[in-house]
């Protein structure tokens, strides 16, 4: 067995922005082994463990950047506690649950709950390894999500607005926001997408996207007239390659796009806006249109409709109720 990786988790960390530093440079080793030629099936020491769990996801690229970072949290949380990593209680666990960010925050509901999920999953396969007895996060309270997502709603005229200020600054920004707001992608998604992706079928030209957990089961949304333009519009003529590009040819990075949609942001009034903020918006926009929530969950390609109506930032308007719809089905 290789000694290279034999302990990923060398350091000793005290101060917050050493521990943020550590669980970048952790996450980055992990995902290193994760991808690596070392063989990992009789995985035992805590830092070849968890690269062998992530190896798990290397058809799922973004998910497996996800859980590096939240197993590297745990173990660097670990080490400033003084708990080996197999040597993890319920105590323990709820002690990491009642851990302040470096701000002084709590984390996120959603956060935590996610990274209970990915630690969970993890210590199930420790369990399956023999190096514990019973998983440790099996019983641990998993923090309530709130029904509502906390990214910032964006309304139809906001929506509108953004659009034409996309526009105006050209086709890359043009259809980078329209693939998030008019399509739905995430912002993975949208960077990823490659001229060879777009397709025919029936009398729908379509985009066969390479998205999360779409790893067994193509995903395929169609182009409605204007995402179609600015498809035409972005790629200019070029046969292969990304559909968005920088302007020496480059795949557009999620954090370039993420900066573009600040700033288009900034010129609607929202100089915060993220790219996910757009994606919400998809999901509003189109219920508020009349869309079903089945046909909105399937396009956002949620495996659970309570996503899709997290999502959904009108949920409770009496502009939906059921009763307008049934005032002209019933009424004469």
């Amino acid at each position: 067995m290789s000694t290279e990786h034999a302990d990923l988790l060398p350091f000793e960390v005290a101060r917050p922005g050493e521990r943020r530093s550590a669980r970048r440079a952790l996450a980055q080793s992990l995902l290193d082994l994760a991808r690596g030629e070392q063989p990992l099936e009789y995985a035992e020491l805590p830092g070849e463990l968890p690269a062998a769990f992530l190896r798990r996801y290397d058809n799922r690229e973004e998910t497996q950047k996800a859980y590096a970072l939240d197993l590297a949290d745990w173990f660097v949380w670990l080490r400033h506690a003084g708990v080996e990593p197999f040597d993890v209680t319920l105590a323990t666990v709820e002690a990491y649950m009642r851990e302040p960010l470096p701000s002084g925050k709590p984390p996120a509901p959603s956060t935590m709950a996610r990274r209970l999920a990915c630690l969970s999953h993890f210590y199930r396969r420790v369990v399956y390894e023999g190096l514990l007895e019973r998983n440790p996060f099996e019983f641990a309270d998993r923090p309530k999500v709130p029904e509502q997502a906390a990214t910032a709603g964006l309304g139809k005229q906001r929506a509108r607005r953004l659009i034409a200020a996309a526009r105006a600054e050209g086709p890359r920004e043009t259809l980078l926001v329209l693939l998030l707001i008019e399509l739905g992608l995430r912002i993975s998604e949208a960077v990823g997408a490659d001229i060879e992706d777009l397709g025919e079928q029936g009398r729908h030209r379509v985009l066969h996207i390479k998205g999360k957990g779409q790893a067994t089961k193509a995903a395929v949304a169609p182009l409605n007239a204007a995402v179609a333009h600015a498809v035409n519009q972005a790629v200019a003529g070029r046969t292969h390659g990304p559909l968005l590009i920088t302007s020496t040819g480059a795949r557009l990075t999620r954090q370039h796009a993420g900066k573009l949609i600040k700033r288009l942001g900034e010129q609607i009034g929202l100089p915060h806006l993220h790219p996910h903020a757009l994606r919400h918006a998809f999901v509003t926009l189109s219920l508020d249109e009349g869309a079903s929530l089945r046909d909105v969950q399937d396009a956002a390609r949620h495996a659970d409709p309570r996503t899709t109506r997290r999502y959904d930032k009108n949920r409770n308007s009496l502009n939906r109720h059921p009763t307008h719809r049934l005032l002209g089905a019933l009424e004469p």
